[in-house]
């Protein structure tokens, strides 16, 4: 298979991400339409819904001209098999990439918590915040410091992994 071949697959992926993404999007407009009250909020809601489900269904029907167009020719020749190891650690970066995204996230939230509440009480902050939100804190900490060590040591994880599996 060729280059494009695989980015086709992780374009249907995506599209398949982002259908789901829309799902959530547009029940929770459909909520929204269901209450009394002014319906423009839901409506917005519904058209910024429907819109990436368009770009989604685009990228489902024509995921090899998408790669095509992303992919240069140069670029699209037969790919070569990889190693267990590196394909494994290819696999622990992605994941780690998408936890740390998840951890800045997080971490971003928490942090302009820390200062809104820093500027408007007196007191301490870690006294101010209730136990699930210092769980919550905790909890993000350790999954930005998880995934750091987990993209820098990519590598070594997909080793021990291998020998781990080949002793069993």
């Amino acid at each position: 298979m060729k280059g494009t071949h695989y980015l086709a697959l992780f374009v249907r992926l995506f599209a398949i991400g982002m259908f789901l993404f829309c799902l959530q999007r547009l029940s929770l407009s459909f909520y929204m339409l269901s209450y009394e009250g002014p319906k423009l909020d839901a409506v917005v809601g519904v058209v910024l819904a429907v819109i990436p489900l368009i770009i989604a269904a685009i990228l489902w029907q024509f995921p090899l001209l998408v790669s095509r167009t992303i992919l240069k020719p140069e670029m699209d020749q037969e790919v070569e098999l990889l190693q267990p190891t590196s394909f494994l650690a290819i696999i622990i970066s992605g994941i780690a990439v998408y936890t740390l995204y998840s951890g800045v996230v997080d971490a971003v939230y928490w942090t302009s918590v820390w200062f809104m509440k820093v500027n408007a009480v007196g007191v301490p902050v870690w006294a101010e915040l209730g136990v699930e939100a210092k769980a919550n804190c905790l909890a993000t900490a350790v999954e930005v410091l998880v995934s750091l060590v987990l993209l820098v040591k990519a590598r070594r994880v997909a080793r021990l992994l291998v020998d781990v599996q080949s002793r069993a």
